[in-house]
């Protein structure tokens, strides 16, 4: 990095290496899996080719990042997170939380929403309780964008695109997931009845999901 805080301290040390402006939201965008450097310019309007560029070879000179190329038919260059940068989950998800208790505001026009990233936002209002003894896939359409949620020995990690093996679909738009995510309104045979969510494979296990990721009325949420 070309400027540090010359500080023995490892906060200063992490600042030196994540501080810089579009690098947490680089690093956001690739906890969902691997990404091209274009779908990264189109997803962060505003930070221009050479500032991407700037970003990218400093997470790849830090080790946060890999870049390989992907075989054919797709060919495509794409970057993806190390060990080391897949571990930015955890604080990122601190990060998120204290973000949703004293930074929320109501969105403003021109503020960007890209509906996998809602596939964190599940994940960081997950019960881990309730999840403890889960080992399956729940896969999710979000205003036409596919995640899906793993659960595993009491985790969740989501990842962009179709689930394995999921043991149920749910469709749903996007403005209408993020009302629920935060006033936990979303009751699902009402939803299903009203045409706000889709739901196939396990239709009986669709009010747990609910509970479990904290969007359903008197659900502990996260």
């Amino acid at each position: 990095m070309a400027r540090r805080y010359a500080q023995v301290c490892p906060v200063a040390r992490s600042l030196d290496l994540l501080g810089s402006r579009w690098t947490l939201l680089i690093v956001r965008d690739l906890l969902l899996g691997p990404l091209r450097f274009s779908d990264l310019l189109e997803r962060l309007p505003g930070i221009g080719r050479n500032l991407l560029t700037q970003r990218l070879t400093e997470l790849l000179e830090e080790g946060l990042l890999t870049r390989h190329k992907l075989p054919a038919p797709a060919s495509s260059w794409v970057y993806e997170l190390t060990e080391a940068g897949s571990e930015l989950g955890e604080p990122l998800a601190a990060l998120a939380r204290w973000g949703r208790k004293h930074g929320a505001r109501p969105p403003e026009e021109d503020d960007h929403l890209e509906p996998d990233l809602m596939g964190l936002a599940l994940a960081m209002a997950a019960d881990s309780a309730l999840g403890a003894d889960l080992e399956e896939e729940h896969e999710f359409s979000v205003s036409g964008a596919v995640f899906h949620l793993s659960w595993s020995r009491g985790r969740v990690r989501a990842r962009r695109g179709a689930a394995h093996a999921p043991c149920i679909r749910l469709e749903i738009q996007a403005p209408r997931l993020a009302r629920a995510l935060h006033l936990r309104d979303l009751e699902a045979q009402a939803a299903i009845a009203a045409g706000e969510l889709v739901v196939s494979g396990d239709g009986q296990a669709t009010a747990r999901v609910a509970s479990l990721y904290g969007l359903s009325p008197g659900s502990a949420g996260g």
